[in-house]
């Protein structure tokens, strides 16, 4: 993407990037401050990130870390029921 300024300001020419909601990796530390509806949220949208990223590549790898993450987050905090 080339910015050219020209007499009413800048211009931006080009071709833009999308950019996606889910550019980093999450951690155990980024997900304690969230509620359990917000990781299932994050989950759904981690899983529509991973549907659309291309196969074995590095953002796809990054998404699936994100995912075990958030899962193994979720498992933490869910309700446990009696043990039989």
């Amino acid at each position: 993407m080339i910015c050219v300024w020209g007499s009413k300001g800048p211009e931006w020419r080009g071709r833009k990037r999308k950019e996606t909601s889910m550019s980093r990796t999450f951690t155990l530390q980024d997900l304690q401050a969230r509620s359990l509806s917000e990781l299932h949220v994050l989950r759904g949208a981690l899983i529509q990130e991973l549907a659309s990223a291309a196969p074995y590549s590095a953002p796809a790898r990054q998404i699936l870390h994100s995912l075990t993450v958030v899962d193994l987050a979720i498992k933490r905090r869910a309700p446990r029921g009696p043990r039989l």
